[in-house]
């Protein structure tokens, strides 16, 4: 109570306070010392003493002490003070940061004692001295947004991977619009590898849900370019739950800054993890130097090396030449991801899980993008490497098989098919009902191909066959899968053969429903094959899609 009356009484009145000040200094100093910042008028011999005392004791009490902090904030409020008392403060302030050797206490209380000012001529005094003091980056993250001003004016007197940097540390949306303010300025004369730490900075961010919903709002001359546009899949598996990143761009602009960083050997600055979601995709989804296809591997072309340490993480000698030999790629894949032995740090086992991919002919720029992620994502992204192969980017859309598009994209086709061979038996059945006719064989054969027409129809629209992508990672969309599956390869051509044997009556109809049951045979072969059925049941591109939003969204 004492404290703040005294405080108060001298930033209320305007007269001279020399003798309220003298009475609390004789009582407690460090409250005399607090209240020049709010008088008035004060004797400036008395003042110069108070202030002379306390730059005395700057750095001598231990450092986090309630007392050091104590007078590192009196420094800080009497310096922020304006006026010509608060102006002196602050240059000695600044004096005795930059003459004082860098390491003593006293320089780094002082330095402590600007950033409590909170202001930006604090800010500008620190940011020029970036790659000299020491503390200067702490001091600067400690000013937040106070700091963001000075950054920017020094962003070509200084290494811009320092200054972003630092906004990177400081993290309030402000300095994030700042960071994509900086990147988007960047021109084509400036080293890619300024874009490139940014990106891999803003990608680190971007995990923060806060920090993404920011980014928003970064110039739409960034977001908006042209050069992005190839990676527009990336976000499409997340975008109901973020819509709005979605179509803010940001997420395609990062990874595709990302993808030429991977290319040209970039690797991410020390503390920094970008996005597994922007990076997954690198890893697995087709791009122009690398198209879709599955990695082969066989127990002859296993290095030495390699297959030792295989049968060691594996548990005994031979396992992965068997492994390979009778199951294949996928199945050391899967075992690499979950069933390897827990002896074995999750590192090694991604190591592992990388050369596997690299020696199954995964290209180099992948493999150092598998080095990007947690040990736990790289295992599960080589175990879909090796089952599914390098994706389309329709099936990372989708979030499905990579054969999924092979067939759903001709349903437009096969329907127009399906209408017209409803024709004759809707006319048939027509007939029939309105005459008073004997149903007979086509009779009878129509209403059945009716019936599985709309059996068929209301199972699209009932069961929401994911064409874009499935609306639910359960086991019951694999369920859906193969029904679907089997409306392709069994009741359509069923239905077709059908509408074929009722329309026998003439050889004319009999060419036209010839000619349709070709159609819809040479629609749907693709999915005639076992390997198509594996391929749509296969759930590993779902999950880990899952598991990397679950984690985004921990």
């Amino acid at each position: 109570m004492f404290r703040q009356a005294a405080g108060g009484w001298c930033g209320a009145v305007t007269r001279d306070c020399s003798d309220v000040v003298r009475e609390v200094l004789a009582v407690d100093p460090l409250l005399a010392f607090q209240c020049l910042a709010d008088a008035h008028a004060v004797d400036d011999a008395l003042a110069d003493e108070i202030v002379r005392d306390f730059h005395t004791r700057l750095g001598q009490d231990e450092p986090g002490s309630r007392q050091a902090d104590a007078v590192v904030a009196a420094f800080g409020l009497v310096a922020a003070d304006r006026r010509p008392r608060g102006l002196a403060v602050f240059a000695q302030l600044c004096t005795t940061t930059e003459t004082a050797a860098p390491t003593t206490q006293q320089a780094r209380a002082a330095l402590h004692a600007l950033v409590a000012t909170r202001s930006p001529r604090a800010a500008r005094f620190i940011a020029p001295r970036l790659t000299t003091l020491p503390d200067a980056q702490e001091a600067l993250v400690a000013l937040g947004d106070v700091a963001i001003g000075a950054l920017r004016e020094m962003k070509d007197e200084l290494p811009l991977t320092l200054v972003v940097r630092t906004l990177w540390m400081i993290r309030t949306p402000k300095a994030i619009l700042t960071m994509g303010t900086l990147l988007d300025e960047l021109t084509d004369d400036r080293p890619p590898e300024e874009s490139w730490h940014l990106a891999f900075l803003l990608a680190d961010l971007f995990k923060d849900h806060e920090a993404a919903a920011a980014m928003r709002s970064f110039p739409r001359s960034l977001t908006r370019r042209s050069a992005w546009r190839s990676w527009a899949c990336v976000w499409e598996p997340y975008a109901l739950n973020n819509p709005g990143l979605w179509l803010s761009s940001v997420p395609e602009m990062l990874a595709a800054l990302l993808h030429e960083a991977a290319r040209a050997g970039a690797t991410p600055p020390e503390a920094t993890e970008p996005d597994p979601r922007l990076v997954v995709p690198l890893a697995l989804v087709e791009d122009a130097a690398t198209h879709p296809g599955r990695l082969s591997l066989t127990a002859d072309d296993l290095g030495e090396e390699l297959r030792s340490d295989l049968d060691t993480l594996l548990g005994e000698e031979g396992t992965t030449a068997q492994l390979l030999t009778r199951h294949g790629l996928s199945l050391l894949g899967r075992k690499l991801a979950f069933d390897a032995s827990p002896a074995h740090a999750d590192e090694a086992r991604a190591d592992l899980a990388r050369r596997v991919a690299a020696a199954a002919g995964l290209p180099d720029m992948r493999v150092r993008v598998l080095q990007w992620l947690r040990p736990e994502l790289c295992t599960r992204a080589v175990q879909v490497l090796t089952s599914k192969g390098i994706a389309t980017k329709d099936a990372w859309e989708s979030g499905s098989s990579l054969l999924h598009y092979d067939f759903a994209t001709r349903l437009p086709v096969l329907l127009p098919f399906y209408l017209m061979l409803s024709v004759a038996p809707g006319a048939k059945v027509a007939a029939i009902v309105r005459a008073g006719w004997p149903w007979g064989v086509q009779g009878w054969l129509s209403v059945i191909f009716l019936a599985l027409s709309l059996a068929s129809a209301v199972f699209l629209l009932l069961g929401r066959v994911p064409l874009r992508r499935p609306w639910s990672w359960s086991r019951p969309v694999r369920a859906v899968r193969l029904a679907f599956w089997i409306w392709f390869v069994l009741v359509v051509p069923s239905t077709c053969l059908l509408a074929l044997v009722a329309w026998w009556g003439t050889w004319k109809s009999f060419t036209v429903g010839l000619v349709c049951f070709a159609g819809v045979l040479w629609v749907a072969r693709p999915m005639a094959r076992r390997q198509a059925l594996a391929d749509l049941l296969d759930d590993e591109l779902p999950l880990l899609i899952q598991l990397l939003d679950e984690q985004a969204s921990g």
